[in-house]
């Protein structure tokens, strides 16, 4: 059963799992009265022994030579909804800690004693600390590439909805704070140290930095441009410093009476003490405890942290596994990361710390964060909510098994679960008159958008979706859409209300941005998004996009992009085969992404479909690994794209053909994302197309391009997606503007205009492009440009500079094929390279020795 110790049997049970070999304070007992004998005890000392007035209490305090006393809490507001007798609870001190260590067994015996106990010095889980975990976002504090589990929980998307304020604190109660500290000080709202009796809790030593570590998790400054960030985003910070567990008690109490919200405990055992200060905090004050669920991969029940009223906190690594430290078991509500954490420690530093210690104030800053979100949630409602945030750690045998609560925390999704709903847009679909593809000028177009209420937040009621746009070539006839009512999970669309919009009658073609806000009560998570689409007339250019999981749809379009082209875009595993429709565009850029043969990278119709269009006349860039391969030579294959397929593989970059539209570009499809290249095809070039590009160092043929008077075609043998510049290797606008200018006049076109009226970046070999000993260039540079000039190895090292700062105007540079330390370099082909601010051009030579 979970956390099995309940107040009932508490005076029996608690003290089961406590030794005394385990590190108390000499000399001290802990003792508990009825709470019916408040206002009846009056302790005085008399030739240094401690009297009561009860004779056989007085008679323990005299054989064991108790001497002096403690209230652990002397004005405990005992008027509360639950008395939890704090005042009540005294700490006797005598000079022999053998006899205080007996006299447990003699105060237990007395009617009027709840509970009695030594104490015990806290145990803070302290373990080793590790480095070198990835960041997954960078914002302005510094050190936040430090912090891998920040990313992991989510909290950069949260950030985005809400964070947090000092309308709600968390305590972190532990072996001290600094806080003077600059990553801690702007959070820091007050605190003590119950060690030294004053309100300072920062530690002595820089060997105490446990709560310090802690409390930079809990409550550390975010986005102030200093260290590090915490998931609570600016919660307040209250920092107690204790030793003993009677210190940590009275620390709990002082965190209540100053109006924290949460309270972080990284640290054991549990004790009775402790136990009646946490149901005080938790049923008088509200506060919802976090413990850690310690450090001994066991499954035996860990106090505080298995207490009811505690959430309770196991430690999980960056893949969702139990951390091989971190307790576990039935007992457990949650893990979060523990490993390779990284926050402040004494004094004004940072260092990493590995701990269930660590996935306590994480939760607990979360927790303040919530609490900020929705103050007046109880703390059992702000513990389900926690519970419900978590993540599924479907990777990890100890979660299956149920002994890891809910799974991993994530702040995004707990935040919804606090105060919002959210939307996935499933989809977004423009039309014109008729259900058409285009909207013309002086035509009604509609938007229909298809909404499912994210399982993972609230119920949404009143959706509503209101429409804008910053392009004057549309005005609305009606911008809002009502959508009703949703449970998580439910889908739900404006088909019956669509927004409504008209094209201005004199609307040229071009991209217009259309953007929504989405309202509902509760409000969405993310309340907003944009669709971009077409209007005003027809595109020259289609894209379809043939990938099974629409991956790289923006591998194409950035470099259009970049070039000033508009284009339509059609995808064809949700829209379905194009149809006659792909007859209204000039050119057509297909392309098949991470499709094989099985998810039919080509199908019949759009074989078909691409058959007539090239009947027609028209442009065709189709690009792909595998398509060939499938088409197996068949008339499709060779009498339309003129191509044969060969063989598959491996090799990455290519060299263009001599003389072809890509001449003198190399181009490489591996060193960078996506990295989806497992099958490059080897075609040979059929029925008058002609060799593009080659495989790197071989004979074998990656691309073709076919013209003969009609429309024209351009084949990759592999996915133009993966095209990756670095080095010599050029960028995939260059290659795609090689490929529409072609497309535009059947003939490459390369200008080399000099003097005043150059317009383009042009380097050019002078003379033979193979030399021994020096080899001379041409070297243009347009008005308004500056460039440079380097050599480059087929690795794409540099291998010397020849010139930089160049400016408007012809220049003429030569390379004694040394390189940068004046060593002669080994015979073979190098790239030269022009780069100036916003063009390059190369060219190809062969030094030989």
């Amino acid at each position: 059963m979970k956390k099995w110790i309940v107040a009932s049997v508490i005076l029996t049970l608690l003290s089961l799992p406590i030794t005394a070999s385990q590190t108390h304070k000499p000399g001290e007992v802990v003792v508990k009265f009825v709470n019916s004998y408040r206002g009846s005890l009056d302790f005085e000392l008399r030739d240094g022994n401690l009297y009561s007035g009860i004779a056989d209490l007085d008679r323990i305090l005299s054989e064991r030579g108790f001497e002096n006393f403690e209230i652990l809490i002397s004005d405990y507001d005992y008027l509360r909804k639950v008395d939890c007798g704090l005042d009540m609870i005294f700490i006797f001190r005598s000079n022999s800690d053998k006899d205080a260590v007996e006299s447990l067994e003699d105060f237990i015996k007395l009617p009027y004693i709840e509970f009695a106990e030594l104490n015990y010095a806290a145990d803070f889980f302290k373990s080793p600390s590790v480095t070198g975990w990835e960041p997954f976002y960078t914002p302005n504090d510094p050190y936040f590439s430090n912090q891998w589990f920040l990313g992991k929980i989510n909290a950069p998307d949260a950030w985005d909805v809400f964070v947090g304020n000092h309308n709600s604190i968390v305590g972190v109660v532990d072996d001290g704070c600094e806080k003077d500290h600059a990553d801690l000080n702007p959070n820091y709202i007050t605190g003590y140290d119950y060690v030294n009796n004053d309100n300072d809790p920062t530690p002595p030593t820089t060997a105490d930095n446990h709560g310090t570590h802690c409390s930079g998790l809990a409550a550390g400054a975010t986005n102030n441009g200093i260290g590090i960030a915490a998931a609570s985003h600016n919660v307040g910070l209250i920092g107690v410093r204790t030793y003993y567990l009677s210190q940590c008690a009275q620390g709990i109490y002082f965190c209540s009476q100053n109006n924290a919200s949460v309270i972080s405990m990284s640290w054991g055992p549990g004790s009775s003490q402790i136990y009646a200060a946490l149901v005080d905090a938790h049923d008088n004050y509200d506060v919802i405890c976090i413990g850690a669920a310690g450090n001994d991969n066991v499954s035996t029940p860990h106090y505080p942290a298995a207490y009811d009223n505690v959430v309770a906190v196991a430690s999980s690594g960056s893949g969702d596994l139990k951390s091989t430290f971190s307790n576990y078991g039935s007992w457990v509500d949650l893990a979060a990361p523990g490993e390779g954490m990284y926050s402040t420690v004494p004094f004004g530093t940072y260092d990493y710390m590995d701990g269930t210690s660590m996935a306590c104030p994480l939760t607990a800053g979360l927790a303040g964060l919530v609490r900020v979100l929705a103050p007046t949630i109880s703390a059992d409602s702000t513990k389900e909510l926690l519970k419900a945030g978590c993540d599924p750690m479907t990777m990890d045998p100890y979660y299956n098994s149920g002994q890891l609560g809910s799974g991993r925390i994530n702040v995004y999704r707990t935040i919804g679960k606090a105060g919002f709903t959210d939307f996935k847009v499933l989809s977004t679909q423009v039309e014109g008159p008729g259900g058409s593809f285009h909207i013309l000028p002086g035509q009604q177009g509609t938007v229909e958008i298809v909404l499912e209420c994210d399982t993972a937040f609230n119920s949404a009621a009143s959706i509503q979706i209101t429409a804008s746009s910053p392009s004057p070539a549309i005005t609305f006839t009606d911008s809002i859409s009502d959508f009703g009512n949703a449970n998580p999970g439910d889908t739900v669309s404006n088909t019956s209300d669509p927004i409504e919009f008209m094209v201005s009658s004199s609307a040229t073609v071009q991209f217009v941005e259309m953007d929504f806000l989405i309202s509902s009560n509760p409000d969405p998570m993310k309340n907003s998004f944009s669709v971009q689409f077409t209007a005003g007339g027809i595109p020259g250019i289609l894209i379809v996009n043939g990938d099974i999981n629409s991956n790289y749809i923006d591998k194409y379009t950035a470099p259009l992009d970049n070039l000033s082209q508009i284009y339509d875009v059609w995808n064809r595993q949700t829209d379905g085969p194009v149809g006659t429709l792909i007859n209204d565009y000039s050119m057509v850029i297909w392309f098949s992404g991470d499709a094989t043969a099985t998810d039919s990278v080509l199908s019949s119709q759009d074989i078909s479909d691409l058959s007539s269009y090239i009947n027609a006349g028209k442009d065709l860039f189709i690009t792909g690994q595998n398509i060939a391969e499938y088409l197996g030579g068949n008339s499709f294959s060779t009498d339309y794209l003129h191509v044969n397929w060969i063989q598959n593989l491996s090799t990455p970059s290519l060299q263009s053909i001599t003389g072809s539209i890509f001449d003198p570009l190399m181009i490489a499809t591996a060193g960078g994302l996506p990295a989806n290249q497992t099958s490059r095809d080897v075609i040979g070039a059929v029925n008058g197309g002609a060799d593009a590009f080659k495989y790197y160092n071989t004979t074998h043929i990656g691309a073709v391009t076919y013209f003969q008077g009609a429309g024209k075609v351009v084949f990759f043998g592999f996915g133009f997606e993966a095209i990756h510049p670095t080095g010599p290797f050029a960028p995939p606008d260059s290659v795609l503007k090689r490929i529409l200018d072609w497309f535009e006049t059947g003939v490459e076109e390369n200008p080399v205009l000099v003097g005043p009226d150059i317009r383009e970046l042009f380097l050019a070999v002078h003379g033979n492009n193979i030399f021994s000993s020096q080899v001379l260039f041409s070297a243009d540079v347009p008005d308004e440009e500056e460039a440079s000039v380097y050599v480059f190895d087929v690795t794409g090292r540099i291998v010397k500079t020849l010139a930089s700062g160049l400016t408007h105007g012809s220049h003429r540079i030569s390379w004694d094929g040394k390189d940068e330390r004046g060593n002669n370099v080994s015979g073979g082909n190098y790239v030269v390279r022009m780069i100036g601010r916003r063009a390059f051009s190369s060219s190809r030579v062969l030094l030989v020795r």
